[in-house]
């Protein structure tokens, strides 16, 4: 598994390919973690400040987490997979319900932001890793403080227990590797020789053995009990991310130089996936059993990897230009995209494929696909909207009567109309079959940011940056009633 910017990627470790690419969030991912069955991917966004679960098999987003406050740093499963712990820049740890999902508890107590957090695999105990220089203990039933392991001297961005639970290792940006006893709270070894930042940490199967990466661009092996260091090779660049085979006989990495690589532990080899990423791969990690890896960068998706044929199983958005809009099919296949790119284009989200369908003079904004799956509307900043056809590509219709740019776009139920508005401040309805504008709705004072119908299509609702919201009936015309939210101290 890695990531990287707005998506994850999952892998197969045995192929090298890409199975999946999990795109849906706008901003970069900093947090992936698999659930204990391998079915469930939760990944969390930097600026959106949300946390989503995928569905590993179909790679669609299962559950959204919204209102989280603050960039998301950390995501960890609990054993049983029904808890998800993530930490954040409020300096706080939340547990959240994955069957509910709701906020379970928040736990306080770090005076920093907190990068990285784990569950002890006897599911008694949630460790976190903070800016503070401190990794903390907590009681996962009460959110008690059980103990705080200080002297860090840096910020701490990995951690990861012993597969007994009683050892805990910590990474930090005081460039060294830490073990502690945690039935007694002490220090049981310090592990130098980095030259930079560790940035990632992960045990063996069998507990004796911890792969580390971090800024001085190099993969180490050490031996627990002795504390040698076996060095594998270099990135590139930094290496955000290292992980060990369930089996133990395998480690990826990935980092800053958009490559994952696998290392052989038996024959000392290294391959590469051959699909690089544009930008940064945030995290890797195995799951079914070794047999796939999952990916998170930061060029814009999720992907799965099949490890038997090293190739990509599917991609979901990796999409090469800033995406604006997309629109899902009627029959839940497909997506219509909207980019900085002036081609619309559909992508089938069960084969990864991209189909052509047409052509703006200038860059997409807003995509709406009709409800009985025969027609795309696209609108783009050559101040048109046009009507496809699904099936053939055809141009049935371009709308052409905005003078600023479309934010909005929306088809009516039965497809019949369609309604758009934007900067000009107006809305207008038209006719599909025809392409004749049907009705022009005026009244609000500034941007129209969003547009939709009615169940039954009598009414269109608008949302505008006047802070107005405004009701329309969509035969004549006429503005129903206007909404607005009182300010602080009015009426």
């Amino acid at each position: 598994m890695s990531s990287f910017q707005e998506g994850v990627r999952l892998w197969d470790i045995n192929s090298h390919q890409c199975l999946h690419v999990l795109q849906e969030h706008g901003f970069w991912v900093r947090g992936v973690a698999f659930d204990p069955q391998g079915t469930k991917v939760a990944s969390g966004s930097v600026m959106e400040q949300i946390v989503k679960l995928w569905d590993v098999q179909s790679g669609k987003c299962l559950t959204t987490w919204q209102q989280l406050n603050h960039v998301v740093r950390a995501i960890a499963f609990s054993p049983d997979g029904k808890t998800l712990a993530t930490g954040s820049d409020d300096n706080l740890v939340r547990l959240l319900d994955i069957h509910t999902g709701k906020c379970i508890k928040t736990i306080p107590g770090h005076n920093g932001r907190v990068w990285s957090v784990v569950f002890s695999p006897d599911n008694q105990i949630l460790a976190s890793g903070s800016a503070d220089q401190t990794v903390k203990l907590w009681n996962i039933e009460t959110g008690e403080l059980l103990l705080t392991l200080p002297e860090q001297n840096r910020r701490v961005r990995s951690i990861t227990f012993s597969s007994d639970s009683k050892t805990l290792i910590s990474g930090s940006d005081d460039q060294s590797v830490r073990l502690w006893d945690i039935p007694k709270g002490e220090s049981l070894k310090t592990i130098n020789g980095y030259t930079q930042r560790v940035w990632s940490v992960a045990f063996s199967p069998d507990g004796k053995t911890l792969v580390s990466g971090g800024d001085d661009r190099v993969v180490r092996l050490w031996d627990i009990e002795t504390g040698n260091c076996k060095i594998l090779d270099r990135h590139i660049k930094r290496i955000q991310s290292v992980a060990f085979h369930p089996q133990g006989t395998k480690i990826a990495s990935a980092g800053n130089d958009g490559q994952i690589r696998l290392w052989d532990l038996a024959t000392g080899k290294c391959s590469i996936l051959p699909e690089r990423d544009r930008d940064w791969i945030w995290l890797v990690a195995f799951y079914e059993e070794g047999r796939k890896l999952i990916s998170v960068g930061s060029d814009g998706g999720i992907k799965l990897w099949d490890m038997n044929t090293n190739s990509c199983l599917q991609t979901l958005k990796d999409y090469p230009e800033w995406l604006w809009s997309v629109a899902v099919s009627p029959d839940n296949k497909n997506l219509a995209i909207a980019s900085d790119g002036k081609l619309l284009q559909t992508w089938n989200m069960e084969t990864g494929e991209l189909t052509d369908i047409g052509e703006h003079q200038d860059k997409l904004r807003q995509v709406a696909w009709s409800s009985n799956g025969k027609i795309i509307a696209s609108a783009s900043d050559d101040l048109t909207v046009k009507l496809w056809n699904v099936s053939t590509g055809e141009c049935l219709h371009t709308l052409a009567a905005y003078t600023k740019q479309i934010r909005a776009m929306e088809f009516s139920p039965d497809s019949n109309l369609i309604v758009a508005g934007g900067d000009d401040c107006t809305i207008k309805l038209w006719d599909v079959s025809s392409g004749r504008l049907w009705q022009t709705l005026t009244g609000h004072e500034n941007t129209i940011r969003s547009v939709a119908f009615s169940g039954d299509g009598s009414m269109v609702a608008s949302g505008s940056e006047d802070e107005t919201i405004r009701l329309w009936n969509t035969q004549t015309g006429s503005c129903i009633t206007t909404l607005k939210a009182k300010r602080l101290y009015e009426g």
